[in-house]
């Protein structure tokens, strides 16, 4: 028999229990570190009386499991009984937990709702210690489907329910409906709405809580004292008062230096977590990789290796459920428009801040946020497969310094003027594979710097391009000249007059090159300019010499 301060212990009982619910909850329901469960299963460390009394619970159970049964048959009575059978009106885990560590947990509530929920929380806090299991349902949470059990069948998440019901603005918006108790429709200033049951709740609360502690879920304490933060926000969102969530903007494309970050305002830049690596979605799994002249080798994640995570405002609208009618989506609940705004000018402020022989970009692969509402996780994506090919590029520490000064240059108010340009020249760099839809958005991008509906707009655009660009006169009139050149060309093809030829491609990324160094020489060089109103006040003062 194994080492044992207590005679009897079955050491195959202990790795029948290990086989079936895993290492973590092992640890939990014998109130130790799993390292120790290692050393139990081995027969290296004592048991405790409580925790001999625990193995003998599952011998006694394991007698009784009928001996045709498999492993996974097995696993089904165990967890069951685990998580969903209850004992002195707490589920046997728990039970079993306080019979081993020598004590209650004692989390302190508020009132009658954060009491119920902390109930809840600590007898559902072993359910989400078993091993997780792939969700069927796209962006739900992967745990063990004794989790749903374990809060849906718990006698506390219907007396929650009730008092959820009863909260200020809730009584009058959740409508009972035939077949699914009481619903009420319920927008989110994600961008996120539409019906929600109010006895999805405590499994919706639970769920958050689990996501945003699971990296260091170190007791049922602690899980429980998250989920009354959850609560507290949740109800503080309903009766409207103002609150922030996160928001989590994926990219690829560069790698950052171990370490390395930079501030922006509401948010950081950074490299992924295991929680981000996590998160992102399985169909964006694979890699790519470049090799530099030097030989050495950069390989990016398709998922992303940049995070930037950003604090939003987050609201709620509740309103009565009508089957009868067809909601609109309102527009006050939609993200932010400055946070398209800040992925740009952060996505532009790259390219503009490294330079090598080809463009560095920022890839947009997945965007979440942390909606504490949301039955599911709040995650959309992009494939980068689909945009124009990008080359992996690991950034030095000058160059990431240089990336944050340049963002703090386009975060100017004035640069909204030229959104539109910065916008269309990402969308040339990134996203098209056709030269003629290149030319077509670079040229948009000269006419928002310096178009105009008064005289002669080629003349007056080329002249503005060629004089910010230029110091010279022969040069800028030769400039002008090429300029107005590809201007012809754009017209051509977008009048259909004309289609381009494989000599004209060179031209679409020279229409490209001078909309980038525009922008660089106005933000670098122009601030003063730049500050000006609109296309013609910019021309204007660029070809007089005034301000």
């Amino acid at each position: 028999m194994a080492n044992s301060d207590v005679e009897g212990v079955d050491l195959s009982v202990l790795a029948w229990v290990h086989a079936a619910v895993g290492e973590k909850l092992v640890a939990y329901l014998l109130s130790c570190e799993q390292d120790r469960v290692h050393q139990f299963l081995s027969g290296d460390a004592p048991f405790s009386q409580e925790q001999s009394d625990v193995v003998a619970a599952f011998a006694n159970l394991r007698r009784m499991i009928p001996n045709d049964f498999d492993l996974a048959r097995s696993r089904e009575v165990v967890t069951g009984w685990l998580t969903l059978d209850r004992q002195n009106d707490r589920s046997v885990a728990r039970n079993m937990h306080e019979h081993t560590s020598g004590g209650q947990a004692d989390v302190p509530a508020r009132d009658d709702l954060q009491r119920s929920l902390i109930s809840l929380a600590l007898d559902a806090y072993p359910a989400f210690l078993l091993p997780a299991e792939p969700s069927p349902i796209p962006l739900m949470d992967e745990t063990s489907f004794r989790v749903t059990q374990a809060i849906y069948r718990h006698p506390e998440a219907e007396a929650f329910c009730e008092l959820f019901l009863h909260e200020p603005a809730l009584e009058t918006a959740f409508q009972r409906v035939e077949g699914s108790g009481h619903v009420a429709m319920v927008y989110r200033s994600t961008g996120q709405g539409g019906t929600l049951q109010l006895l999805m709740i405590p499994h919706i609360i639970l769920n958050l809580t689990w996501r945003h502690i699971e990296d260091n879920a170190s007791s049922p304490e602690a899980f429980a004292v998250q989920a009354v933060r959850e609560l507290q926000l949740i109800r503080a969102a309903l009766s409207g008062r103002p609150r922030s969530i996160s928001a989590k903007f994926a990219f690829t494309g560069i790698i950052l230096p171990p370490g390395s970050q930079f501030d922006i305002d509401g948010g950081q830049v950074r490299p992924f977590t295991e929680a981000e690596k996590r998160l992102a979605p399985p169909s964006l799994d694979g890699q790519v990789s470049s090799t530099d002249s030097s030989g050495n080798t950069t390989v990016a994640n398709y998922a992303g290796d940049v995070v930037v995570e950003y604090k939003i405002p987050y609201r709620v609208r509740i309103e009565r459920h009508d089957a009868t009618e067809a909601n609109s989506f309102p527009e006050d609940m939609r993200p932010p428009i400055a946070l398209g705004k800040m992925l740009t000018r952060l996505r532009f402020s790259l390219m503009l801040a490294v330079e090598r022989e080809f463009r560095v970009q920022l890839i947009p692969t997945w965007t979440y946020f942390d909606d504490p509402l949301s039955t599911g996780i709040n995650l959309s994506w992009n494939d980068p497969r689909q945009g124009a090919g990008f080359v992996p590029t690991q950034l030095s520490e000058e160059e990431v310094r240089a990336w944050s000064e340049l963002y703090r240059r386009l975060n100017a108010p004035e640069v909204e003027r030229i959104d539109l340009a910065l916008s269309r020249i990402l969308r040339a760099v990134a996203e098209r594979r056709d030269p003629g839809d290149v030319l077509i958005d670079s040229v948009i991008a000269w006419e928002n710097l310096f178009g105009t509906r008064e005289g002669e707009p080629t003349f007056r655009i080329t002249m503005s391009l060629a004089t910010l660009l230029e110091t010279e006169p022969a040069a800028r009139e030769k400039l002008r000249s090429s300029l107005s050149s590809i201007y012809r060309l754009r017209s051509n093809v977008v009048h259909g007059s004309d289609e381009l030829k494989a000599d004209d491609y060179p031209r679409c990324q020279e229409a490209l090159d001078i909309a980038i160094r525009s922008v660089r020489a106005l933000i670098m060089q122009r601030p003063d300019i730049l500050r000006l109103p609109d296309g013609g006040r910019r021309s204007t003062a660029l070809l007089l010499g005034v301000t």
